[in-house]
């Protein structure tokens, strides 16, 4: 069973960025550990230093986008049914990360409650997130 993690970290840029990511990753990985590395670090920076640190737990990070037009959730439903998943979307607030199965959002981790997901993340596209063992 899925144990579920909230953020810890509030996002008020410039002073603090939240640990959405961080929160969802947790929860997928089953790791009260896993660090905030976002807002420290380069996007790229931050993306590799969470690979070394799931690696290093024996696990993966698998990331790939869904087109601006496409309905990320619909695709998670037909071809992922009961795969917990990351979801990395826009907010009025900007790109956020809320965890999700099937069709649905599971959990938004937000310090401030839940955010209305307006859109793809500013990337372009819908990005989603897996975790899963190494072999």
């Amino acid at each position: 069973m899925l144990k579920i993690r909230n953020c810890k970290v509030i996002h008020n840029p410039p002073h603090s960025y939240g640990d959405c990511i961080r929160a969802c990753l947790a929860s997928l990985a089953d790791d009260d550990d896993t660090p905030h590395l976002f807002g420290t670090h380069s996007s790229n920076e931050a993306w590799n230093a969470v690979q070394r640190y799931l690696k290093s737990k024996g696990k993966n990070l698998i990331l790939f986008p869904i087109e601006a037009d496409k309905n990320p959730f619909d695709f998670m439903l037909e071809n992922n049914q009961e795969v917990p998943y990351m979801l990395l979307a826009r907010t009025l607030t900007g790109d956020h990360a809320v965890l999700c199965i099937n069709d649905e959002i599971l959990r938004d981790p937000s310090v401030k409650g839940p955010q209305k997901i307006i859109g793809p993340h500013s990337s372009g596209f819908w990005i989603i997130g897996v975790v899963g063992g190494r072999l």
